[in-house]
């Protein structure tokens, strides 16, 4: 907003684009970023603005501060809740009269469907105050989920030789809420971030061999690239994949499952994908032909223990990660 005409005014300054943040905002850092998420629970943005002060008489500017604010917010991993603390400093005046002197702030979450709680903000010292306030969804049902949960600290600044105050409002990254794994803890998350799945190169050797060689052939999902899986929530949707990759009528070795990927519980599974086109590799008792590319999907027989690991470790994965409909994610292997 432009500078108010007979009180201190605030605007809003331009912030880079491309900053290098480390693991939280630090206040004390002169870069600014946009919202920025280290992972789908955790994130920070560091902004800075100007206050200016106008002689009411003349209409001149008689002072300025830069201001920055940086902001955080960390997902509770046991309650619909964030934490969103923020740090606000003074980083340099031209005159007494353009710096803030005093410093109040409330939190006010989104309309409805968000509450706030333990909301504090005091002076660290003459030119730095801290706020911290926990941002909740309201209580939602089970199989349920809530978007948009999301609020703004609206921070009010003074100094005695100011006829008025002023304030700025600094909002939170916006974020999903949902109660949708049954007798879990609801969570929040950040939807649009992709998530990433470790498996564990010491177990379920198998399985492990199959989808790195589906990845290598072409096969979306791998860690670092530009493509990704993304989760199919409805039971009976994944299940049309794994009819489709691996149909009953396909003979099982004994002790052994048919493994599929990409995953039956992901939209480029061989049913939602559109292309039921199989591939498969040496050692995996299958007739399918070696292909590349990025269409189709793999299919091996496994180890039936092994896959039943593999099996159980993913939809913990989905659970922790509170992965819904269209949810992306990649794989990786340590």
């Amino acid at each position: 907003m432009p500078p108010k005409a007979n009180c201190a005014g605030i605007e809003v300054m331009p912030t880079p684009q491309a900053v290098t943040w480390p693991d939280t905002c630090n206040p004390a850092l002169t870069n600014t970023t946009p919202w920025i998420a280290l992972d789908r629970r955790n994130a920070c943005d560091h902004v800075a603005f100007l206050i200016t002060v106008v002689d009411v008489n003349t209409g001149e500017e008689t002072g300025r501060s830069v201001m920055h604010a940086a902001n955080k917010m960390l997902a509770s991993t046991t309650a619909p809740n964030w934490s969103v603390p923020v740090d606000v400093t003074v980083r340099s005046s031209t005159t007494p009269v353009g710096r803030p002197t005093g410093s109040t702030a409330t939190f006010v979450p989104c309309a409805t469907d968000c509450a706030a709680s333990s909301v504090s903000y005091a002076a660290v010292n003459a030119s730095y105050w801290r706020g911290s306030a926990t941002l909740s969804a309201t209580p939602m049902a089970s199989n349920t989920w809530r978007e948009h949960v999301f609020g703004q600290w609206h921070v009010t600044f003074s100094n005695p030789q100011w006829i008025t105050t002023t304030s700025v409002d600094l909002y939170t990254a916006d974020s999903r809420c949902d109660n949708a794994y049954g007798g879990s803890a609801a969570n929040c998350v950040f939807p649009n971030v992709p998530a990433t799945m470790s498996f564990s190169l010491a177990v379920n050797a198998e399985f492990n061999n199959h989808v790195q060689r589906a990845l290598l052939s072409g096969l979306p999902g791998m860690a670092g690239s530009t493509t990704y899986l993304h989760k199919v929530f409805s039971p009976s949707v994944a299940r049309k994949n794994g009819d489709t990759a691996c149909p009953q009528s396909l003979p099982r070795p004994a002790q052994k499952q048919c493994d599929e990927y990409p995953f039956r519980s992901t939209y480029e599974g061989a049913y939602t994908s559109g292309d039921p086109t199989p591939r498969s590799f040496p050692g995996c008792e299958m007739d399918d032909p070696e292909r590349t590319g990025p269409s189709g999907f793999s299919r091996c027989f496994i180890n039936e223990t092994q896959n039943g690991s593999a099996g159980a470790y993913l939809v913990n994965f989905y659970r922790a990660q509170r992965m819904l409909a269209n949810d992306p994610f990649q794989i990786e292997f340590v």
